[in-house]
């Protein structure tokens, strides 16, 4: 009888601890949430893909947002047939500024542009984002049709850890200033498919 009223209580307490878990803890870091709102911000979602990041506190628990411990380590939000593409801005200085970020896909939506405006300082501890500063070694922005990158210098100079990067299907700058950049990185892949590069940049891309 005992053990059966013991059996009971450790059941109720378990409910408990998980209807506390659900309602009212957070577990990802609230800078991180902070940094993601603000990227939702310039993105349209047409087909609300993103409604958990309204709905759910947690941000650990929103689509596309995948977290070790209580940071941010991956954002995965690709378009596939089953979902309606993203469009809008990416604002990268936000994304940049997860401490932990390590890999980013955005590929295969509608972006058309990149921002890259000063971040609040009641967000993040900088008010612009230092060089060299993330963590990312990730890169996947292929197939944003509509995306022109016109500063990849600047960008690639904030991910010196990069060891993949994935720009296929977008409209990359035509002068070179950037090309040699590429051989500072650590890069393993990368992908420059359908780029409408011109024959210059690809010679000097192919030295390295």
């Amino acid at each position: 009888m005992m053990l059966r009223l013991l059996s009971q209580m450790c059941l109720l307490l378990w409910m408990l601890l998980c209807s506390v878990r659900l309602n009212t803890i957070t577990c990802c870091h609230e800078r991180d949430r902070s940094l993601l709102l603000m990227f939702k911000q310039g993105v349209v979602d047409p087909s609300n893909r993103l409604s958990s990041w309204s709905s759910v506190q947690d941000c650990c628990l929103w689509e596309g947002v995948e977290c070790d411990d209580d940071r941010v380590v991956r954002l995965m939000l690709p378009s596939s047939h089953n979902s309606e593409t993203l469009r809008g801005e990416i604002n990268l200085s936000s994304l940049l500024s997860l401490d932990f970020l390590e890999q980013l896909h955005l590929d295969y939506n509608d972006f058309e542009r990149i921002s890259m405006p000063s971040i609040n300082n009641s967000v993040a501890t900088h008010t612009h984002l230092l060089p060299n500063s993330s963590k990312i070694w990730v890169l996947n922005l292929s197939y944003n049709i509509y995306l022109r990158i016109d500063n990849l210098h600047f960008l690639l100079s904030q991910l010196p850890s990069l060891t993949s990067v994935r720009l296929s299907g977008i409209r990359l700058p035509s002068e070179t200033n950037w090309v040699q950049l590429l051989a500072s990185l650590p890069l393993q892949k990368l992908f420059l498919n359908h780029c409408y590069l011109n024959s210059s940049v690809l010679s000097r891309i192919c030295q390295f």
